[in-house]
């Protein structure tokens, strides 16, 4: 959320004569980028998805996760927005597997699936003998192996 500062106080902080500039052509103008990094912008939630990261780190390159996607096709932002009412987060621009399912976020919106909620091909599925499903070990040892904690998944009786 906007805090004491104006949009005209932000403005001046990045150059009074272009005020929505985007010099890294990463969707996200200049003025806004910093008011992510120090915080006073945010979604509508409080999310800020460049929360401890400096202006100079998220403005080096256009695609700050890396993931296919430019900061701005993860984040729709009124170009003009003075309130947090006016972001919202389509995938994080801060990881390019937020859900940590093994497909980043570029991927993810090819399979149009939710870059927020992990997702599991057919493939990732083993059928027991008694019918029971359950997430291949081979997904889940990815989990552990990656971030520290295993999944197991059953469905059935």
């Amino acid at each position: 959320m906007w805090g004491s500062s104006t949009m005209d106080d932000l403005e001046d902080d990045i150059n009074e004569e272009a005020p929505y500039k985007d010099s890294n052509d990463d969707g996200i103008t200049d003025v806004q980028t910093k008011a992510f990094c120090n915080g006073t912008l945010t979604t509508s939630s409080g999310i800020n998805p460049f929360l401890g990261y400096t202006y100079e780190q998220v403005q080096a390159n256009d695609d700050f996760d890396g993931d296919g996607l430019k900061n701005g096709e993860e984040i729709i932002i009124d170009k003009y927005a003075k309130r947090a009412s006016e972001v919202r987060m389509i995938s994080n621009p801060s990881y390019d597997d937020y859900d940590c399912d093994g497909m980043n976020d570029a991927e993810e919106r090819k399979k149009n699936t939710d870059p927020f909620v992990a997702d599991f091909d057919i493939d990732d599925i083993d059928t027991l003998a008694d019918n029971d499903l359950y997430l291949s070990s081979n997904f889940s040892n990815d989990y552990l192996d990656n971030y520290g904690l295993k999944i197991q998944l059953f469905l059935g009786n």
